[in-house]
């Protein structure tokens, strides 16, 4: 088998492949063979029929199968002896095949790209460090008082914003047949939390009232066997509630576990903050630490690669949108999964240069702390783990971990303290 490694644009590349006349006939005969142990043919024992027959029987559809067959195959021992790893499926062009002759083809694809990462070492880098104040704590406190508001009971008629208290059940085709029962379920009036039926029809609703609410289910609902029918409710109101704005008091604090009172509370919110503004300043300066990196080992990136993530992620989006939204996201997602990908790469790369590693010894650790942050035993983690596919993302991580500690232990950090950022709309 003859080899050619042709270097494109970027990161292309084509191989030219040409197998001599006696690896064809080898190859042929055993396709041929292969059918004659499916195919019954009229006067022979299955298995049993000549090769000539067996290639008259399949006519002009036997090319087309062998090339099916042998061409990806091929085309696999190729790569190994050319050393290439393409990162997409291949394109094959220019098929030439007559029996008795070479077959050749040519495959092209894109390979990751491989470059040499430099100038990290004693690279200048500033790091902030974000100071915590008692403003910023009042303020965190300031905004859990809004987001907790207290709720009491009114002898009135439920109103929009109100907190209403109910018991529901999912009644079957007979109105006395009870399919599914929820009680004592609290629920905000215009928060959409259910239905918008029953929502609208608690609306007006006073304690100890009861309703039955219709509701008419869309044909792309996700319960499939009740998708495109009508379904009834029977609902009770038990409380109506009306919101009143919190204290901030140690009663307030005990409602949201606080055992100790708004002493406790602000002591929370502050070990919170502390954590959310280190977590920051690491994400700054890992940031801080590529776009330099990626500024001095400039290089372009294979467009399959690009486009096969913007695909994953769209995947995930609403696949319903319509084209030219989908489009636009695709444009607006482009430059950030861009970057993305020239940081995995990048640390891909000095994970190479630098024999940075992860051993299964570094796995058994990391499974083993997971297992006790969520109370499980090590093998049930790995287990699960396995199960969901997820070891060697775990992996993954763990590598891009080492590397980027290493990283930051070769350059020069400068410390700069800093306010912390005020919230937006603040």
């Amino acid at each position: 088998m003859k080899v050619q490694v042709e270097e494109g644009t970027l990161w292309k590349r084509t191989l030219r492949i040409e197998i001599p006349p006696d690896r064809v006939n080898e190859e042929m005969e055993e396709v041929v063979k292969e059918f004659r142990n499916r195919l019954e043919i009229p006067g022979f024992r299955k298995g049993r029929a000549p090769l000539g027959i067996v290639q008259a029987q399949l006519g002009s559809g036997l090319d087309m199968e062998f090339l099916k067959r042998v061409v990806p195959r091929v085309y696999e021992e190729a790569l190994r002896e050319a050393k290439l790893e393409p990162i997409c499926d291949p394109d094959f062009q220019d098929i030439s095949f007559k029996r008795g002759e070479p077959l050749t083809f040519a495959a092209t694809f894109e390979v990751r790209p491989q470059i040499e990462i430099s100038g990290y070492k004693g690279l200048g880098l500033e790091k902030t460090e974000f100071e915590l104040g008692e403003e910023d704590l009042d303020r965190t406190l300031e905004e859990v008082r809004k987001s907790n508001p207290d709720f009491v009971p009114v002898q009135r008629e439920a109103r929009e914003g109100d907190l209403v208290v109910i018991d529901f059940e999912r009644l079957g085709r007979r109105e006395d047949s009870q399919e599914s029962k929820v009680q004592s379920y609290s629920v905000v009036l215009g928060s959409h939390t259910l239905l918008d039926e029953i929502e609208n029809a608690l609306v007006g609703a006073s304690a100890e009232e009861e309703k039955k609410v219709k509701v008419a289910l869309p044909a792309d609902h996700p319960d499939k066997k009740s998708a495109g029918s009508s379904i009834n409710f029977r609902i009770k109101v038990k409380e109506v509630k009306e919101r009143k704005e919190a204290v901030l008091d140690d009663e307030f604090a005990r409602r949201l576990g606080a055992a100790g009172g708004l002493e406790e509370l602000r002591a929370r919110i502050k070990l919170e903050l502390d954590g959310k503004a280190i977590m920051r300043s690491q994400e700054l300066l890992e940031s801080s630490l590529f776009d330099e990196l990626s500024s001095i080992n400039s290089f372009d990136l294979p467009q399959s690669m690009v486009e096969r993530m913007l695909a994953h992620i769209l995947k995930k989006q609403d696949e319903g949108a319509p084209t030219e939204d989908q489009a636009k996201l695709k444009e607006e997602l482009q430059p950030s999964v861009m970057r993305f990908i020239k940081r995995l790469i990048m640390i891909q790369q000095v994970a190479r240069q630098e024999n940075i590693q992860v051993t299964d010894e570094d796995m058994d650790k990391e499974i083993s702390r997971i297992a006790e942050y969520q109370q499980m035993k090590p093998e049930e983690v790995k287990d699960r783990l396995q199960s969901e596919k997820e070891l060697e993302r775990l992996r993954d991580n763990l590598l891009e971990r080492r590397v980027i500690d290493f990283l930051i232990s070769q350059v020069n950090v400068k410390v700069v303290k800093k306010p912390l950022p005020k919230p937006e709309g603040n």
